[in-house]
């Protein structure tokens, strides 16, 4: 919906998608570890229900001062009845829930100043809940002496049956100011001033576990346990501490499954950016950025740009910077991700990753019908963050990587072909490598191509428009250290047609992996099966 009154515009848009069978096939390829061939396993039906309402409102408060108004709620479930994690039986289910309030406000006067303020509010609650029986080999850590100082004994009992019911409860919320401030005293000179303040807090609760059997008591002599082990992780120094029991029937001791932590980061920014025209079609563009984080301390960003328009049809540009990037508070402390039937676990320990960045590229415009592009670059990092799978090869952790690089190279063309019917397509190289092991870099694949067309016909009053996407991704490593898996290339296609009769009415069929793809992103996770939807939208008013 959207519309007009007065000096007030706005829109509202809001949709459903709900899919009974994301995956949509019997079984599922899993890649080999360590030298082994890929194998074949069950893969049972994975669903997801997802509801979006977006909308805004744009008005002019005067002349010069115009306002927007951006809030969007969401709704996301999602269940797994099966997973290769278990011999037998799992019900996973995940609820995401989210509000955002976004704002612009924005100042544009007639002298050489305008101004505007950013700012947005997001809050996002998670609960995670997993029923299991299975009788792999279990795991087992013994508390030695509660409530005393935490000392664990760890081994493998063998295969017992285990059952649990395990939830669990994530919160989130961060907050955005971003004040700017342009000045263009004349047509050669633009300078950006501009702060933001971040405010991000997580609390990522402990795990909520129930034993079917019974065999240790009521819930109440769990609590009294895990309060002792608690008062002894906290005397031992251990920040936040929260312990979740859970009972092994066959054993008949307890264990510790997960630690809840509740952590804030505040985020102090600062930047400016001075573009200059040196001559006639040569222009400078410096900046600096400055980053006080409440944890990790102050760094700055220096950038520089230099771009020339050769010729009308015909620009070169080079630039150079460093950045960082610090870890988030789900990479620190998140509770369990999921990647498939292997969870990713959190790591506190991480460091913030630093990049160095060299670029240059040329474009070229022959006409309407063809342009094209090619690009150059080298990274060096320093503490690079990703996903490594454990030796056991049962759940992934976040690392640092300590020394990494990437050199590359880009072709891009696209054009449009006639006036109903255009084209891209674009090719990417990439020599990574983890200095550590010459491995590559985790999912960096040394070969990518994208290739499309995008249609948009008049057919008397009604419009024609839609598109097909055709992606091709080279062989990439899971992580470039721990246990090599290798993930095999692949390639996908999807298709969207869409009728337009008038502006208030459009019918549509999207076709996401048409030729049914099996194929993985990251290791172990599957991803979706041919998905065909069809799509009536209505603008009543």
């Amino acid at each position: 919906m959207r519309g007009e009154s007065g000096p007030v515009a706005y829109a509202i848009t809001a949709d459903r998608r709900k899919i009974d069978n994301v995956y949509n096939r019997d079984s599922r390829t899993v890649p080999g570890f360590g030298g082994m061939p890929p194998r074949e396993v069950p893969l049972q039906n994975v669903g997801n229900d997802h509801i979006r309402v977006k909308g805004r409102l744009d008005f002019y408060v005067s002349a010069a001062w115009r306002v927007w108004l951006l809030p969007r709620i969401s709704r996301y479930e999602t269940g797994l009845d099966l997973s290769s994690r278990l011999p037998v039986a799992t019900e996973e289910h995940k609820r995401d829930a989210s509000l955002n309030l976004g704002g612009i406000v924005r100042y544009a006067g007639t002298g050489a100043l305008s101004a505007q303020i950013r700012t947005s509010y997001r809050y996002s609650t998670q609960r995670l809940f997993q029923e299991n029986f299975t009788l792999a080999p279990t795991r087992q850590t013994t508390i030695i002496d509660p409530p005393g100082p935490a000392v664990f004994e760890s081994v493998t009992r063998g295969v017992f049956p285990f059952a649990a019911l395990t939830g669990q409860d994530t919160d989130f919320y961060s907050l955005l100011v971003e004040p700017q401030l342009t000045w263009a005293p004349n047509l050669d000179h633009t300078v950006v001033f501009g702060a933001s303040y971040t405010r991000e807090h997580g609390a990522f609760g402990d795990s909520t576990i129930a034993d079917g059997s019974n065999l240790l008591g009521s819930d109440a002599t769990l609590a009294r346990i895990a309060a002792g082990i608690q008062g002894g992780m906290a005397r031992g120094g251990v920040p936040n501490p929260s312990v979740t029991l859970v009972r092994d029937p066959a054993i008949g001791a307890v264990f510790p499954l997960s630690r809840g932590q509740r952590e804030q980061f505040d985020i102090f920014s600062a930047y400016v950016q001075d573009e200059w025209a040196l001559a006639d079609g040569l222009r400078l563009v410096p900046g600096v950025r400055f980053d006080h984080h409440s944890v990790f301390g102050a760094v700055g960003s220096p950038k520089v740009s230099l771009l020339y328009a050769v010729t009308p049809t015909t620009r070169v540009r080079t630039s150079a910077g460093r950045a960082f990037r610090a870890p988030s508070l789900f990479e620190l402390f998140g509770n369990v991700v999921f990647h498939g039937p292997i969870p990713g676990l959190p790591n506190p320990d991480l460091e913030p990753e630093h990049i160095t960045s060299f670029d240059a590229g040329i474009q070229h415009e022959v006409s309407r019908a063809f342009r094209a592009e090619m690009n150059v670059f080298y990274n060096d990092m320093t503490d690079l963050i990703q996903l490594t799978i454990s030796p056991q090869r049962d759940h992934f952790d976040w690392v640092n990587v300590a020394e990494a690089r990437s050199t590359g190279l880009e072709l891009v063309a696209n054009g449009d072909a006639t006036s109903w019917l255009g084209y891209y397509t674009n090719y990417s190289y990439t020599d990574s490598e983890d200095r550590a092991t010459g491995n590559a870099l985790a999912l960096v694949p040394r070969h990518k191509v994208n290739a499309g067309l995008q249609l948009g016909a008049e057919l008397g009053s009604w419009r024609l428009t839609g598109s097909i996407d055709q992606r091709w991704v080279g062989t990439r490593t899971q992580s470039s250290s721990g246990v090599p898996v290798l993930l095999d290339e692949y390639a996908r296609t999807d298709l969207a047609l869409y009728l337009h009769p008038n502006d208030d009415l459009r019918v549509g069929v999207h076709v996401l992996n048409v030729t049914d793809a099996d194929y993985q992103e990251t290791a172990a996770s599957p991803t979706l099966g041919r998905l065909v939807s069809m799509s009536l939208t209505v603008t009543p008013f």
